[in-house]
């Protein structure tokens, strides 16, 4: 059964695992490497990104969390849950804040969000670009 399985026999895990981790290795030359992108491009792309969605690029990569942030521009907000100042204090360089969740209703009968207006002053307090 061992042999099936292609056990590697000393590890005791299968060779087919082996060669995988072999052949995605850095140093393999027939590997193709992933182009770096530089943070202000990331930011870029950020810009025309919902939160939500930004706070979870956050989550994925060292250089969009720790560098990207510290050019991004604009932020996008659709609920006023996402207006919480400590949250956006790492976004440094914004420029424009569009508060989507502002005014809710239908066409002919808008009303003016009362949970946005109240979350949304003390937040643009905390961009010190802001125009």
């Amino acid at each position: 059964k061992a042999d099936a399985l292609g056990d590697s026999g000393d590890s005791g895990r299968p060779a087919a695992i082996a060669r995988l981790k072999d052949a995605t290795s850095v140093s393999d030359p027939s590997f193709p490497t992933i182009p770096h992108i530089p943070p202000p491009v990331w930011s870029r792309v950020l810009d025309f990104m919902p939160y939500e969605e930004v706070r979870s690029a956050l989550l994925v990569g060292k250089i969009i969390a720790n560098q990207a942030v510290k050019y991004v521009r604009t932020l996008n907000f659709m609920k006023s849950c996402q207006l919480d100042g400590p949250s956006v204090r790492r976004f440094a360089s914004v420029e424009e804040v569009n508060c989507l969740c502002l005014i809710s209703g239908q066409w002919n009968r808008t009303v003016l969000s009362r949970d946005t207006t109240l979350r949304l002053v003390p937040l643009l307090v905390t961009f010190a670009k802001l125009k």
